[in-house]
């Protein structure tokens, strides 16, 4: 009985949450064929192919080769919608939600004040040309459980309720949500509790290499399209740390080579089904570090990986002006991996090795490590201590306060290219 009862479960998920082959004229939709699935805008197919990223350098992501951008603050939207038609780029526009496990549901307020906001926004942009769909909530930690308690269920409850109200205020454009990686339970747990979603969103970047593998153990009960929303080098969560558990940061353009592998082995995975990708983070972002995703410098400058991924968005065969390469960074003669402790206003030395077919300028700064940040908060850099500028030796005085920090060195070129390495180390009295 459990055996046709979970076959009969199945049976509708999949019914339920694909979409349709018949549908009215649309905007931009879904489209279910013969072959799979493909993303429609205008009445064209449309492979996504762009960047999460700020609207601050909506021009320099359309000139690496991009036709998409997705944008996680609505503040002042019609002018970011503005100057992505400007620029012939489409918009993901992320709808800000909180997590469902913090408190903010559990306030009726809150619940129908996050509804007006929504209301309002949905209505206000609707119908810009720019608008491509909207992602409901970014990585909400959908609940999982077969069973679930009475406040996942009012949580789920009110999501649906928020779709519901955005396809039909809007049912020009289509709503997604994004989850961290693959998750089975999460990914069924979607499919069962709220399959009127157009899409699923995918924020994957250590595991992409098993995405294929991991979404076929999902064919017994999801067969639907998805987008691959964020995607890049692997994140500060990996298990690569110093003894004061501080994370180890990859050279730049050791970060472009893990780009360069993802979109030539990875991206292609269920091409039926696959609506596109978003590489993240077309700006620049603390996240652990203010370099770790960060495509650009605060300036616009491009990374070795801004270049990697213009190479993907143009094609292998476009010359593009690549940025200066470092080939070592040593700090008192040892490299990002040696665990260095230092003592308080001890005078130290540090270099760095490079490759560049332009004239440089070299900066060096120290940054406090941007620990103890509270979950779900906006990182901020932390504070920062400028050094000696133009060489490629320096000599430094240590800071005096203990606690960990990171010295940074950045090659900048005459083509608004730069370039980045760090070496973590501990002041200790």
């Amino acid at each position: 009985m459990r055996q046709i009862l979970f076959f009969l479960i199945l049976t509708l998920l999949t019914y339920c949450s694909t979409p349709s082959e018949f549908h009215e004229e649309k905007t931009v939709y879904v489209a279910k064929t013969t072959e799979g699935f493909t993303l429609m805008r205008n009445s064209l197919p449309f492979k996504i192919k762009g960047a999460a990223g700020s609207p601050d350098h909506i021009e320099s992501l359309a000139q690496a080769g991009a036709n998409t951008i997705r944008v996680y603050d609505t503040t002042d939207l019609k002018t970011v919608l503005d100057k992505a038609l400007a620029h012939n780029l489409a918009v993901a526009v992320d709808i800000p939600m909180a997590n469902y496990q913090s408190t903010f549901y559990q306030s009726q307020a809150n619940r129908d004040s996050a509804f007006i906001r929504i209301k309002k926004l949905v209505e206000g942009h609707k119908d810009h040309p720019a608008l491509l769909f909207w992602m409901l909530g970014n990585e909400l930690q959908f609940p999982t459980d077969y069973f679930l308690n009475s406040r996942q269920l009012s949580f789920i409850a009110f999501f649906n309720t928020l779709l519901k109200q955005i396809h039909e205020l809007d049912p020009n454009h289509p709503v997604s949500t994004s989850i961290a990686s693959i998750s089975k339970k999460r990914i069924f747990s979607i499919q069962r509790r709220s399959p009127n979603l157009d899409f699923i969103s995918i924020n994957i970047f250590g595991q992409i290499h098993e995405m294929d593998s991991q979404i076929s153990k999902l064919s017994l009960f999801w067969d639907g399209p998805f987008l691959i929303s964020e995607w890049g080098a692997e994140g500060p969560w990996i298990n690569r740390k110093t003894n004061w558990n501080s994370t180890i940061e990859h050279k730049d353009g050791e970060k472009a080579k893990e780009i360069e592998k993802v979109y030539t082995q990875y991206l292609d995975a269920y091409p039926s089904r696959n609506l596109g990708d978003l590489v993240f983070y077309w700006g620049e972002k603390q996240e652990t570090t203010h370099t770790w995703f960060s495509l650009l410098d605060s300036q616009g400058r491009k990374s070795n990986m801004a270049n990697s991924v213009a190479q993907y968005f143009q094609g292998p065969n476009t010359m593009l002006n690549r940025p200066p390469l470092i080939e070592n960074m040593l700090l008192n003669s040892q490299n990002s991996w040696s665990d260095i402790i230092i003592e308080p206003n001890t005078i130290c030395k540090a270099k760095v090795e490079y490759k560049a077919s332009d004239s440089l300028d070299i900066h060096w700064e120290i940054v406090k490590e941007g620990w103890n940040v509270e979950p779900g908060k906006k990182e901020i850099k932390p504070t920062t201590y400028p050094l000696t500028k133009g060489l490629e030796k320096i000599t430094f005085q240590a800071p005096e306060n203990e606690g960990p920090y990171r010295l940074f060195v950045y090659l900048y070129d005459t083509n608004q290219n730069f370039t980045t390495a760090n070496i973590p180390f501990y002041v200790l009295r």
